[in-house]
């Protein structure tokens, strides 16, 4: 029991002193699935960005009821620059969507990268551009057929970020 306290005091030492960042994101943008919105939170410590939140596209041809997927990625930032900054990381987002014959799956991995500006300690706009694969796993309901589709994906979105916390221009 000492051990496991020991561990979480110093884990909580360590993320105390690196000025970690929490927050809020939303964001608009377009893939080759079709127009989405994502809104999410942020866990930020130094210059690595992690993450998580609910992405739901428009009715289009690959989704008929239009439920959010899951969204998580990972950034990191150039320059030191406290006004602008470069970003770079990875997203991935995971749907499920239970259709009248069949169940679909899609994921879409990408690797990300653009500039984002700080209006204030608390504000910032970021502008992204994706690049990756979109992954479609379709199985019908006459069997245990699955088949797998993958196509190549591109995206550019327009976000805003509001954190909270320590503030420190990352």
């Amino acid at each position: 029991m000492r051990r496991i306290l020991l561990i979480i005091t110093v884990l909580f030492s360590l993320s105390s002193s690196a000025q970690s960042t929490f927050g809020t994101y939303g964001s608009v943008g377009l893939n080759r699935i079709g127009v989405y919105y994502e809104l999410g939170g942020i866990y930020q410590l130094k210059k690595h960005q992690f993450n998580i939140g609910a992405r739901l596209y428009e009715p289009d041809l690959v989704f008929e009821k239009n439920y959010p997927g899951l969204s998580l990625g990972y950034q990191n930032f150039l320059r030191s620059d406290k006004k602008m900054k470069i970003l770079y990381g990875v997203s991935l987002g995971a749907f499920y969507e239970n259709k009248t014959t069949t169940n679909l799956w899609l994921f879409d991995p990408k690797l990300i990268a653009g500039p984002k500006w700080n209006f204030t300690e608390e504000f910032s706009l970021n502008l992204k551009a994706g690049f990756g694969m979109v992954i479609n796993k379709v199985e019908t309901s006459y069997g245990a057929n699955i088949e797998t589709f993958k196509y190549l994906n591109y995206e550019l979105a327009l976000g805003l970020t509001y954190r909270f916390g320590n503030h420190s221009y990352d």
